[in-house]
């Protein structure tokens, strides 16, 4: 049985790699540096935020927690807490560990 008639045409238009390529399409690797760049200058103006603003963050990002948690039923409580740990550090602010409230 041949690959096609087992795995169907591949989705061109939401992958940019089939199956048995192992580098992008021509044309697609300028647009994905153009988004990596934009992304890392985003990232850089969010860390400057974190810098300046750090109670800001740190409370909005406990708030933000909280909701999911508490939308999640606790389910991802330790990826939530390790998440708003990570941003914490950022901050320079100490991390208390948050119990799951209903």
């Amino acid at each position: 049985m041949s690959d096609l008639a087992r795995y169907g045409e591949p989705d061109d238009h939401n992958r940019s790699l089939t199956r048995h390529q192992t580098t992008p399409r021509k044309g697609t690797t300028v647009p994905l540096l153009r988004k990596l760049t934009a992304l890392a200058g985003t990232a850089g103006a969010v860390r400057a935020y974190v810098r300046k603003n750090p109670e800001k963050v740190s409370k909005v990002v406990n708030k933000a927690a909280t909701f999911v948690d508490h939308k999640t039923k606790g389910k991802y409580h330790s990826q939530i807490d390790g998440a708003v740990r990570k941003v914490d550090g950022m901050t320079g602010r100490p991390s208390p560990r948050r119990p799951y409230e209903h």
